[in-house]
């Protein structure tokens, strides 16, 4: 028996896959509420005559839908493509489909920020992306500043810069790479399978680093970009 708490409310933005499509309209299912099913009718697909529904959607497509509203058995709900269209054009415009934005929001929190997006409705849309999409990895981008006087400075640097390389591992699908900006600054680009693995490698990454250069006599900072 389905929990019929385990519903989105009205208004609510919810990822879905297409199941079935057909002339007035498709259905889908809802991934993150299991057993809860939706439909969106042809009127709701996209603004304006949709002479071929196909166009649009097809089987096996992952949409994120606007709730409209929940029928009577709670299982299954009356959902709006367009809605979320329409307010998401330069997101579409931008990565080619709002779900392609999900994922990219998912793989790499700033990114659509880094991309020129902002607004109140950002925020949630990232926290529903981490939710939701399953990346195939997550991206962590940063910059060590680092400087020390002497002889040896360069050498220390790049041992402090391989320490932080040093904890990419092919078997748990880590991978870090430090980059010259131009001195005093140092790129690193660090990738993993989630954000909790992510989040303990680069805390990881930047003591190991910093530490280094610190222990030599240097000056050492870090940011997240």
């Amino acid at each position: 028996m389905s929990d019929k708490t385990n519903t989105p409310n009205e208004g609510e933005l919810v990822v879905v896959s297409v199941t079935t499509v057909k002339q007035n309209g498709c259905y889908v299912k809802l991934d993150e509420f299991e057993g809860v099913e939706g439909f969106i009718f042809i009127g709701e697909i996209a603004s304006g005559w949709v002479k071929n529904i196909r166009v649009f959607v097809r089987e096996g497509q992952r949409l994120i839908c606007k709730v409209m509203r929940t029928r009577k058995d709670g299982t299954s709900l009356e959902l709006s493509l367009k809605s979320v269209k329409s307010s998401g054009e330069e997101l579409i415009d931008a990565y080619g489909g709002l779900y392609t934005a999900f994922e990219e929001a998912a793989m790499n929190e700033g990114s659509l920020v880094d991309a020129g997006f902002e607004g109140e409705w950002l925020k949630t849309f990232i926290e529903m992306a981490v939710e939701n999409v399953i990346p195939a990895f997550v991206e962590i981008r940063g910059v060590f500043t680092l400087s020390i006087n002497g002889t040896n400075g360069v050498e220390v640097i790049q041992k402090a810069l391989l320490a932080a390389e040093s904890l990419s591992s092919v078997e748990e699908e880590i991978e870090v790479t430090c980059h010259y900006n131009g001195a005093p600054e140092y790129r690193i680009e660090l990738k993993a399978p989630d954000f909790k693995t992510a989040e303990s490698i680069w805390e990881n990454a930047t003591k190991a680093t910093l530490d280094h250069v610190l222990a030599a006599g240097g000056e050492a900072t870090s940011y997240r970009q």
